[in-house]
């Protein structure tokens, strides 16, 4: 695995552990993520587990920790304000935690990774890239087009470099 994407996935885990710690009994991670394979794309994934205290609801979770650095950046607040300062677009519901809740405050979020919103004859796709200190841009940009190669084709749509001819 390249460097600088072990290091993007450290630095969730990091910033998770960090976030669930003063809510959880205990914590738990693997020390390396694993690949999570899906049937068009695949993953890091690093189970965290743990226990959090009586009276803690999934809200409360997914309230510590939205955005995670994998959305974000981190320092948090430092990255959110240079995203509020430079990015120029709405990122609907890219990064957003999508899940469900029950009654007694049990439920399961995920972070939306890759997303589309679709009006009509229009669709605007979402996807991106754990940028680090050492990411070399022509990487990201390839990674960032795999993403959304899943949701051009349940579209019915061609692939950006496709179209391009590249």
């Amino acid at each position: 695995m390249p460097r600088t994407t072990s290091a993007a996935a450290a630095s969730s885990v990091r910033a998770i552990r960090e976030a669930l710690l003063p809510a959880s009994r205990w914590l738990r991670a693997p020390n390396q993520p694993g690949l999570l394979r899906l049937r068009n794309i695949q993953h890091l994934a690093t189970e965290v587990r743990g226990e959090v205290w009586p009276g803690a609801d999934v809200l409360d979770l997914v309230e510590r920790l939205h955005p995670t650095p994998a959305v974000g950046g981190w320092p948090t607040e430092r990255a959110l304000r240079v995203i509020t300062d430079h990015e120029r677009f709405d990122r609907g519901w890219y990064g957003g935690p999508v899940g469900w809740l029950d009654g007694a405050g049990d439920g399961e979020f995920a972070v939306a990774l890759r997303s589309a919103l679709v009006r009509g004859e229009r669709a605007w796709l979402f996807a991106g890239a754990g940028i680090m200190g050492d990411s070399e841009p022509a990487d990201e940009l390839a990674e960032v087009e795999l993403k959304f190669r899943p949701l051009a084709e349940a579209l019915g749509l061609t692939p950006p470099r496709e179209a391009a001819g590249a």
